[in-house]
């Protein structure tokens, strides 16, 4: 026996013990065992065996929240959370020369623990909010997918609309979104079919009131449709082009306590400061029996190295059977910087912006938008806002990111907040898992 047979003999009684324990809590991997079995350390029937052992393991992952992966890998389980400490301090701010004093405060802005998971051509995810108020806890996702030649998605999940609003609240450069998002309701029960291309996106579904906002009452709930499309013209390394629109229609809840028959909808918005108590802009119930209401949006997004550009424009009709029907509009421009060199990465699939990944240890970024809301038309003054924002972001590592955002109302035409011009130093501590 020669010296090569010795060493062989010897490793393979010390490795064929630890590799069918390993096999056994599926840490060995299919590298590890490729490498085995061309070195001649394990055999052939062994590799087989250990290799047919591993498909009826599970692995555990700590990347990206807590992921278990069935061992030939066509099942996946992930425990996941969000959580967004915030703290304001406003200034200013008066209604007809009166001075308003706005407190200071402390807020989680959000709680969230999610489950999500998938098996063979199926996908799933239930999420629930359990932040207290100001926010509003309770259900934010409990859908289904199924992922065929088209995508179909049931349950309570967010509606085809607009770039802003389809990108993760985790990965957005400010701290709230901006005054236009407020039209359409971000999530809703419904029935969705998207389907995505390598440089676009198609989506479209009917859908019901939000769930946290129907109440146990007698009225009939409203309801309507939701499209969404993309294109982006330009993908290359560090560099995308997206455009896109959005169209979505309802019918609004019939009130039939204590006005039987009554169909009413509004329009409102905080002025990107969560923890602000007045919705600066409000329209209150419209009066005319409203019919029907319509929302539809263009949406522009570019990036440049460390350089993105986004913009949207939203425009809402309200048609009413007295009165006559109303038109309100918004939109926001921002530019964002990081200073670190990081891209924000696009997904031509589902036609949105990721986050930034840091590239060493943090990763800066610096943003600038101008916002705007227009819910004046004819006899009706709900406000007409606009607003200029500045954000310092820093993400350290993969999970923290820590974000300074400075908020200034510009003006306020009409309505009950006219002339009503407050500013606002926000601080929020974020960590996603």
């Amino acid at each position: 026996m020669n010296a090569q047979h010795i060493v062989t003999g010897t490793a393979r009684a010390i490795a064929l013990p630890l590799l069918f324990s390993l096999a056994g809590t599926a840490v060995a991997a299919d590298a590890t065992l490729e490498l085995l079995a061309q070195k001649g350390i394990i055999t052939a029937e062994e590799y087989a065996r250990l290799k047919a052992g591993q498909k009826d393991e599970a692995t555990v992952s700590l990347k990206d929240g807590l992921k278990v992966t069935s061992g030939d890998g066509k099942s996946s389980l992930q425990l996941g959370t969000l959580l967004q400490m915030d703290a304001a301090y406003f200034n200013g701010g008066s209604v007809g020369g009166v001075a308003k004093d706005y407190g200071d405060g402390t807020e989680f802005r959000k709680a969230r623990l999610y489950l999500a998971g998938s098996t063979g051509a199926w996908d799933f995810r239930l999420e629930t909010e359990l932040a207290p108020a100001p926010a509003t806890s309770g259900i934010t996702d409990a859908w289904a997918a199924w992922r065929g030649p088209v995508t179909v998605t049931a349950g309570h999940f967010k509606v085809p609309y607009s770039l802003e609003s389809l990108m993760s609240d985790k990965n957005l450069a400010f701290m709230e979104r901006a005054l236009s998002a407020s039209f359409v309701s971000p999530r809703a029960p419904g029935l969705m079919v998207s389907k995505g291309f390598s440089h676009g996106s198609l989506a479209a579904g009917v859908f019901g009131e939000q769930l946290s906002s129907t109440a146990a009452t007698n009225n009939d709930e409203g309801g309507g449709f939701s499209a969404r499309a993309t294109w982006a013209p330009l993908i290359a390394s560090g560099r995308a082009v997206h455009v896109g629109g959005s169209l979505h229609w309802r019918k609004p809840t019939q009130v039939n306590t204590p006005a039987p028959g009554l169909e009413t909808a509004s329009f409102s918005s905080k002025p990107e400061m969560n923890l602000m108590p007045d919705k600066l802009v409000n329209t209150g119930n419209i009066p005319g029996n409203v019919r029907d209401t319509s929302v539809a949006a263009l949406e522009f997004a570019t990036t440049r190295g460390p350089l993105t550009a986004q913009a949207e424009y939203t425009r809402a009709k309200v048609s009413r059977d007295t009165g006559g029907d109303l038109d309100f509009d918004g939109g926001y421009v921002q530019l964002g910087w990081a200073l670190t060199g990081e891209t924000r990465a696009y997904k031509a699939e589902t036609g949105v912006l990721d986050g930034i990944k840091p590239a060493g240890r943090v990763a800066w970024e610096v943003a600038a938008r101008l916002s705007d809301m227009n819910l004046n038309d004819g006899t009706l003054t709900g406000g007409h806002e606009r607003n200029a924002s500045a954000a310092v972001n820093a993400y350290v590592g993969a999970n923290v990111k820590l974000s300074l955002n400075y908020v200034d109302v510009l003006s306020v035409k009409g309505g009950a907040n006219d002339g009503n011009e407050p500013s606002a130093v926000m601080l929020r501590a974020q960590f996603s898992y």
